[in-house]
């Protein structure tokens, strides 16, 4: 499964003081996919108990 982040990377990076390639090459090794996968969707939970969408 494939997640795209609510925000882009570019603009993670650009907030964190750094281009794409730094921010890819140094966080990016830091990072697990399985790990990634469950705080993400342990993420997408959490908003889903929190908010919910207006009635139609």
């Amino acid at each position: 499964m494939e997640t795209t982040p609510a925000i882009p990377y570019r603009v993670l990076a650009d907030l964190m003081g750094h281009d794409l390639q730094t921010h890819l090459q140094y966080y990016g090794a830091w990072s697990n996919n399985v790990e990634n996968k469950k705080r993400i969707e342990l993420a997408n939970k959490n908003n889903a108990e929190k908010y919910a969408l207006a009635p139609d």
